[in-house]
């Protein structure tokens, strides 16, 4: 899922360039109506372009680039979800330009009703008929509190005299200073939401470290899937006990383990006990393999994991001697 980083890197470089001259056309528009608007409209735009840009690449980056170690995420984003999500902030960068190019204030209010409006149902809506998104729902619940926000600011435009109105002569009269807090306002609480959501991603509990090292030991050995430590590793994994007992890194393990397929072509592994605690896992596992003179074979392993970032950072081993092993069946 690597080759998605690039993509979402590029989109949203390339929208966040794009509604930067939207912005600077929005400030320097003298026309605009009334032109005491002109920095409070602009101070909201930043605001809500900061939210969606920061908001559709941190979803995109946990559901699609952090997750490639996963391969049922794989396939999932496959089948539609990515191009969903281009396709969003496409939409939304498109809707951010036209709301730079207000002529009016009521204008550039109806845009981002338009916008708040349809980031509430397509988020909430793509949660109801997709699968994986739910905790992203919150994103839903802030458009609709954005679009309320805005609808209620609006109203006050001569229905209600009591309510303090747009076009006073003061150019900071009190609705567009409830617009501009409520804006930034949003914003955090949103930014503090994607934090959340990203320390929650990017840090496991112990229940799913175990299951990691679960996983990893079944497709790295079981599975016969030495490609997987790419994945499953930090960039700067580092085994302290490789191959004859030298530290080593990804390509000396994934290095090792293919060598094992050829010498141990029926080689099963399994977990016999497992604690976590912390940022570390540790397991005592039996290996069994069938040697060249049909004998059965197998040792003991005593591996410690120590997890960074949702991924293994660091390996210690503990491994017996290999001896003629007990009956039993490869399954």
């Amino acid at each position: 899922m690597k080759r998605y980083e690039q993509s979402i890197r590029a989109i949203t470089a390339f929208f966040a360039v794009l509604l930067g001259f939207g912005l600077k056309r929005l400030l320097d528009a003298e026309a605009f109506d009334p032109p005491n608007a002109r920095w409070p409209c602009f101070l909201m735009s930043v605001f809500l372009f900061l939210r969606f840009l920061l908001g559709s690449n941190n979803h995109m980056w946990v559901e699609f680039v952090y997750p490639d170690r996963d391969e049922k995420n794989v396939r999932e984003a496959n089948s539609g979800r990515v191009l969903n999500d281009f396709l969003f902030l496409v939409v939304f960068g498109l809707i951010g330009m036209a709301i730079c190019y207000s002529a009016t204030l009521y204008a550039f209010l109806i845009r981002n009703l338009v916008l708040t409006g349809l980031g509430f149902f397509w988020v909430v809506g793509y949660a109801l008929i997709g699968k994986g998104k739910g905790k992203w729902i919150y994103w839903g619940w802030v458009n609709s509190a954005q679009f309320l926000l805005v609808l209620i600011c609006l109203r006050p435009l001569g229905r209600f005299p009591w309510w303090p109105s747009f076009f006073p002569d003061a150019a900071w009269d009190w609705s567009l200073v409830i617009l501009v807090l409520g804006y930034v306002g949003i914003f955090v609480w949103d930014f503090l939401m994607q934090l959340k959501l990203l320390r929650k991603a990017t840090n496991l509990t112990l229940d799913e470290m175990k299951r990691f090292v679960k996983d990893h030991f079944e497709n790295f050995v079981n599975n016969r899937k030495a490609e997987v430590i790419r994945n499953n590793m930090t960039s700067d994994f580092y085994d302290h006990d490789g191959p004859d007992g030298k530290p080593t890194g990804v390509e000396g393990d994934e290095q090792m383990m293919k060598g094992m397929y050829k010498l141990m072509p029926d080689l099963r592994m399994t977990i016999e006990d497992m604690v976590a605690e912390g940022d570390k896992v540790v397991c005592r596992n039996i290996w069994r393999w069938t040697d060249a003179s049909g004998e059965k074979m197998q040792f003991h392993g005593f591996v410690l994991w120590r997890f960074e970032r949702g991924k293994i950072a660091e390996r210690w081993a503990t491994l017996t001697p290999p001896a003629e092993g007990t009956a039993w069946t490869p399954t």
